[in-house]
């Protein structure tokens, strides 16, 4: 899934860019953490459309399936909610949620995971240009 949204503030880091959105296709996120390797130049205003991903997530927990689904922002934290689509040799997944679509999600350990199963989860949106 791609973040397509205009940069409305940069704050920047050697390698990445916390940057404050406007106009994101995503209406619960105002904010990303854009890993940028290449050291893109960037600025405010450009419309960015990139991918996106949740990362350093460590604490999975099961849902039922009939529980809400949600992408949101809670201080520098991304918490959802969503059912497993699939599972990669490494644990991690992707996750579909309702009205925003799939998203690869990063564990920091391997965690047994079924496919089809609700789940909700906690940690770092990123996209990279």
């Amino acid at each position: 899934m791609n973040i397509k949204a205009r940069i409305e503030k940069i704050e920047n880091t050697e390698y990445e860019s916390f940057v404050i959105l406007d106009e994101s296709n995503i209406p619960s996120i105002s904010s990303i953490s854009l890993f940028n390797p290449e050291q893109k130049r960037i600025s405010i205003g450009e419309h960015i459309d990139c991918p996106v991903r949740i990362c350093f997530v460590r604490d999975v927990l099961s849902k039922e399936l009939s529980s809400p689904q949600y992408l949101r922002q809670v201080k520098n934290t991304t918490e959802a909610c969503g059912i497993v689509q699939s599972v990669d040799s490494d644990g991690d997944f992707i996750c579909d949620i309702k009205g925003v679509g799939s998203i690869p999600v990063e564990l920091e350990e391997n965690i047994e995971l079924s496919v089809g199963s609700a789940v909700s989860f906690k940690g770092e949106l990123r996209a990279e240009i």
